[in-house]
């Protein structure tokens, strides 16, 4: 099995996931604004052409985003820095909300699809194997787009740091893409 140890510092964080309840401790919450609508944003994480443009941190790319997108399905997203093995993830979607909201529950995988647990795929203590995330979409009176991620299910405030780095990272890049 593929240990991730060395990709820390950019993945820990990159799980996008569904129950969420009001922000604990160890929650990782980041909220963007966008100039664009609430359709184009929306259509970043719904179109896999987008989704392959943003999905992993810095000097990583996507190579392979299958894009199942109903609830009850799993998109398999892969991200990859030059160098070092394909790293995969589940997102399987609880609710869709056209333009309003998004829950998916986010796992490691193989690159076939196949669960990955945590510490099994070489990821610290405190990164759980289910990484329920809720998205948001509000529009802004300007006609933009507020967009708030928030993951649930860190059981350390280092793992959630370490998420939070990723989670940003991809943010950037979406922002850059849908500004």
């Amino acid at each position: 099995m593929t240990s991730y140890r060395s990709l820390l510092p950019f993945v820990a964080g990159l799980m996008l996931s569904g129950t969420v309840h009001p922000a604990a401790a160890n929650d990782v919450v980041e909220t963007r604004t966008f100039s664009s609508s609430p359709d184009a944003v929306w259509n970043a994480w719904s179109d896999p052409e987008l989704v392959s443009k943003w999905w992993g941190p810095s000097g990583f790319t996507a190579p392979r985003v299958e894009l199942n997108f109903e609830v009850g399905s799993s998109t398999l997203v892969c991200m990859q820095a030059e160098g070092t093995p394909l790293m995969c993830n589940t997102w399987t979607y609880t609710a869709i909300e056209p333009e309003t909201e998004l829950r998916f529950d986010s796992r490691f995988a193989s690159k076939d699809g196949t669960a990955i647990a945590a510490a099994a795929a070489g990821l610290p203590p405190g990164i759980p194997d289910v990484v329920l995330h809720r998205i948001t979409f509000k529009p802004t009176e300007a006609g933009g787009t507020l967009m708030t991620v928030h993951e649930t299910g860190y059981t350390t405030s280092e793992a959630a740091a370490l998420s939070r780095q990723g989670l940003v990272q991809v943010l950037d890049k979406m922002q850059a893409l849908i500004p």
